[in-house]
Formats: C-alpha cells, sequence, structure tokens
C-alpha cells in the first residue's frame, strides 16, 4: 500500500510500506489484545485489498468493554468506490454490535475525503467533533471529524 491518496486520507506516518514493514505491522497485530483487526480480501482474485480495525482501546473511548474505533482502508485505487469499503464497514459495524455487544462506535474522517465521509453519514454515523490536526503523512494542516454510530442507530439502518 504505497498510493499517495490512501497515505495522504489517512495520515500514516510511514511514507513507503515495503515487506518488512507489513509483516512487523501484522506481528503486532498479533501481540494486541485491544484491538480486532482484519485483512478485507477480494473474493475472486483471492488477494488482500486492505484492512480494518475495531481498537477497544482508543482514546477516543470513554466506556472501555462498551465502544470502539473504527479504523479502515482500501489501499489500491482500483478496488477504491467499488463497494469493497462498504461492505468490509457493514459487517464490521454487526460484528462489533451483535458479537462483541458494543454500545457505541467511533471514527475520524480527515474532511477532505469525501466518499469515506459519506460512506460513514449512509451508514448512520454522527458528526461529534471537529477539529485542526496536523496530518502525519502530508505535513499539513487539516480538519479532522469524530464521528460516533450508537447501535439502535445502526439497528434501524439494517
Amino acid at each position: 500500500m504505497n498510493d499517495h491518496e490512501a497515505l495522504c486520507n489517512t495520515g500514516s506516518g510511514i511514507s513507503v510500506y515495503n515487506r518488512e514493514i507489513v509483516l512487523e505491522m501484522f506481528q503486532d497485530w498479533l501481540k494486541d489484545n485491544d484491538s480486532k483487526k482484519f485483512f478485507i480480501y477480494h473474493k475472486e482474485l483471492g488477494v488482500p485489498i486492505g484492512d480494518l480495525e475495531l481498537n477497544l482501546g482508543s482514546n477516543l473511548i470513554k466506556d472501555h468493554g462498551k465502544e470502539a474505533e473504527l479504523g479502515i482502508l482500501i489501499g489500491e485505487p482500483k478496488f477504491r468506490s467499488n463497494g469493497y469499503g462498504r461492505e468490509a464497514t457493514t459487517l464490521a459495524l454487526r460484528y462489533g454490535f451483535n458479537q462483541l455487544n458494543l454500545e457505541n462506535i467511533y471514527l475520524q474522517v480527515y474532511y477532505f475525503n469525501k466518499p469515506a465521509y459519506s460512506l460513514y453519514c449512509s451508514l448512520g454515523f454522527e458528526e461529534i467533533k471537529k477539529e485542526k490536526v496536523i496530518n502525519l503523512y502530508t505535513k499539513e494542516e487539516c480538519i479532522e471529524i469524530t464521528m460516533k454510530l450508537k447501535r439502535e442507530i445502526f439497528s434501524h439502518k439494517l
């Protein structure tokens, strides 16, 4: 995942992902008990196209055990805007609310990432905060939106 747009949209401080960095990240994931992390695979091609996380230990969370922060990335441009992000996000939300019994799921999205923002709104997420932050990848100031989805709102969207 070395796409400029993806790195910019996530604000990752990593500028190049190579095999060693990805393997190191995967090893760290295995040790992290506060997160549920998943690879997103393309069914027909059988290749990973992104990843998703429900972070149960995020700084956004006030009620540990009942809340999580969602993060998702579709790494390659050719797989974006094809419904994969919506499908993966919906599955993660169902898992979080139905299997983990969460009450609220939060996320953060940059203001300029309109496709992601539109997706989150369509799933029932509501804005709870906007703030100026520095994007770790571009080193530029931008607006980050914190959003929240309540279990009862999501269950009505299905």
